[in-house]
């Protein structure tokens, strides 16, 4: 009975994006209309003005359109340090979905909206949201801060309890929307429900790394950088990471000895 009346309590902040301003108030007009449990904090018709809401709203769900001015929404994506909402996509054109989804999108909608199908994808976001708040930030922050005094492990909220790992132990984490996967060195991968930058902070004096806005590494376990196709990076154990342009420059800059890895 609890997590029933928490589905009906829980507010989702949204932001819609789309620069078709019949699309954006129709969708606008549903939201309202046939689901209660969205808060709509803003809107916007431009890549610049979606940015900038972002950024400061923090929202947790965006809806996105794919077609953007003369432009597409993943630019914007690509733009982001860290992607910590969930995303709808919805849009007249089929051809994206297998890129939507491999941005972790919870649903790719098909104009026109149908009822059914947006209340379907609310009601997913909704149970997302759920799970990821159920684990208390309190309960993780004073386990962490009990097992650090100890030795430098880090407790990983996981379904049933905690996993304790050595930083030493992980070869470099990804973002999964509000989750990160944290890839170990015996290979197990664990899904956790904290974002990216929550790690990033934690991990940084332990010689970690935000190569791209999804994905933060071990430098003990890089062994090469490559300048091709925009460039990317090789691990120890072959796992080939995608690198922005500028930290990829950082890290050359670094192993050169020319600047710090934390400047």
């Amino acid at each position: 009975m609890q997590k029933k009346r928490d589905v009906i309590m829980l507010k989702i902040r949204t932001i819609i994006v789309d620069d078709e301003n019949n699309s954006l108030e129709a969708l606008n007009i549903l939201l309202l209309k046939f689901c209660p449990e969205v808060a709509i904090i803003g809107k916007a018709e431009n890549l610049k003005k979606a940015k900038k809401l972002i950024d400061i709203k923090k929202p947790d769900l965006v809806f996105l359109d794919i077609h953007i001015r003369d432009d597409t929404i993943f630019t914007l994506l690509d733009s982001l340090k860290e992607i910590d909402f969930e995303i709808i996509f919805v849009t007249g054109d089929e051809g994206f979905a297998l890129k939507a989804f491999s941005l972790k999108a919870t649903d790719y909608l098909l104009k026109p909206v149908s009822i059914s199908g947006l209340q379907d994808a609310i009601r997913r976001i909704q149970e997302k949201i759920i799970y990821n708040r159920s684990i208390s930030d309190l309960t993780n922050d004073q386990v962490d801060q009990n097992v650090n005094k100890g030795a430098p492990k880090i407790a990983f909220p996981i379904q049933n309890g905690f996993r304790l790992v050595e930083p030493h132990e992980i070869t470099h984490l990804i973002a999964d929307g509000s989750y990160t996967n944290i890839h170990c060195t015996n290979l197990n991968t664990l899904l956790v429900s904290r974002n990216l930058k929550h790690y990033e902070v934690k991990l940084k004096k332990y010689g970690f790394f935000r190569v791209h806005p999804s994905v933060l590494i071990n430098l003990r376990y890089l062994r090469e950088i490559n300048r091709q196709d925009g460039g990317f990076l090789i691990m120890d154990n072959n796992k080939t990471l995608p690198v922005s342009n500028y930290r990829r420059k950082e890290l050359e800059d670094w192993i050169k000895g020319d600047k710090s890895i934390n400047q």
